[in-house]
Formats: C-alpha cells, structure tokens, sequence
C-alpha cells in the first residue's frame, strides 16, 4: 500500500531522509497488521486496489507519480517479506522509466497465510 494524502501524499518536496516511522502517514502503515486468513487478505487486497481513508491520508496499491515527491510504502508478500519504506523520485528518463532513492524504514516478520482448503466433495 501507498500512502498518499489527498489529493496526493507524498511528502511535498520533502527529501528522503525526511521520510520516518514518525511521519502521519507512516504510523498507519507501521500498525497495520495483515490478514492471515485467506478471505480477509482477499477483503484487503480489494480494499488497497480501490483506495482507503484513514486519518487524512488515501491508502491504495498504487498512485501516479510524481517527479520530487516522496512516497511512504509498505510491501507485504506473504511468506517472503514485509518492509515499509520510503522512496522519492528523483528523475524520468527518456523512455519512461525513473529513478528513485529509498530506504527501509521498517522490517516486520513475514507474515503467514492460512489457504482454505476446498474439500474434496466440493471439487
């Protein structure tokens, strides 16, 4: 999920080491645990792709970039990892591609997801 504060988060012009775990956007990120179960890790994913408000900033799985801005990340992959991290955009090359900075902010433990088994019956 990225944070982005309407109508954009990004830090505004903030460099990346003005990014922090103490930023307002960072502390829902820095709580939010993910779901375990199947179903409510589905519930999540829908509620990143359509966009989530929580104290004055939009939560979702993606935003438009913009170039100098700085963005507050956290990426959860089940079994793998679950980082929050900070990035700016630093500049867009020619062909579209860009480069940024970042840092991590914050390791969690990867979290595990308990698959529901259809039963046999109900194949």
């Amino acid at each position: 999920m990225i944070a982005e504060k309407r109508p954009s988060f990004d830090s505004g012009a903030s460099p990346t080491e003005e990014v922090t775990l103490d930023h307002p956007a960072a502390q829902f990120l820095s709580t939010f645990t993910a779901p375990t179960a199947e179903p409510g890790a589905r519930d999540q994913q829908k509620r990143a792709a359509a966009g989530f408000d929580v104290n004055g900033f939009t939560y979702k799985d993606s935003v438009p970039f913009k170039r100098k801005n700085s963005y507050l990340l956290r990426s959860i992959g089940y079994r793998v990892s679950d980082l929050q991290v900070g990035f700016r955009i630093v500049s867009q090359d020619d062909d579209g591609s860009v480069v940024i900075v970042w840092k991590i902010l914050k390791r969690f433990p990867a979290p595990q997801l308990a698959v529901t088994q259809a039963s046999p019956d109900k194949l």
